[in-house]
């Protein structure tokens, strides 16, 4: 996969109780937030918000608690990148690039054998075309047509859909 994001570091994940046995969820989020004071040099308290009504008569708290749980914020910032993958199947080896920026698939290609079935070749265009614009990892078999679900075309829905779903970017 090349994205035009920042690289990240992979790190083991640990549990912080297993270095110090003092560590609590509480000491925890402290710690963050003092971090956070610090680095973005803030002065004043920060206040804890709970979820009630007097909270959500606050037209900038509900509208940011609508937003949180929203596709726009959690995927449709995602940089740009370029994924592909490949897979063998009974009928030969196929090559999948697909391309996507803010969540969105902007282009998806396939390489197959020479020897494949043309048909499948003319499935495999229309499923790019139908591709296109749809949501990364998010891609409802209503947009990609009745074909999607048998043969190999089928087979190769199945497994593009598995690998998207691992979504690379989160």
């Amino acid at each position: 996969m090349h994205t035009k994001g920042v690289e990240s570091v992979r790190s083991p994940v640990r549990n912080l109780q297993h270095f110090d046995s003092a560590v609590t969820h509480e000491r925890f989020v402290d710690a963050t937030v003092a971090a956070f004071r610090k680095e973005y040099g803030i002065d004043e308290q920060s206040r804890t918000v709970e979820e009630d009504e007097d909270a959500q008569s606050i037209e900038y708290i509900r509208d940011g608690m609508a937003e949180l749980p929203s596709w726009n914020w959690a995927y449709g910032q995602t940089p740009e990148f370029s994924h592909t993958i490949n897979n063998t199947f009974a009928w030969g080896q196929l090559t999948a690039h697909i391309k996507s920026k803010h969540g969105v698939i902007l282009s998806c290609s396939f390489e197959i054998p020479a020897s494949a079935d043309s048909t499948l070749d003319q499935n495999l265009t229309a499923l790019s075309k139908r591709l296109e614009q749809q949501k990364y990892g998010f891609v409802e078999d209503s947009a990609l047509g009745p074909e999607v679900h048998s043969g190999a075309l089928g087979e190769v829905w199945e497994w593009l859909r598995a690998e998207m779903d691992s979504r690379p970017f989160t």
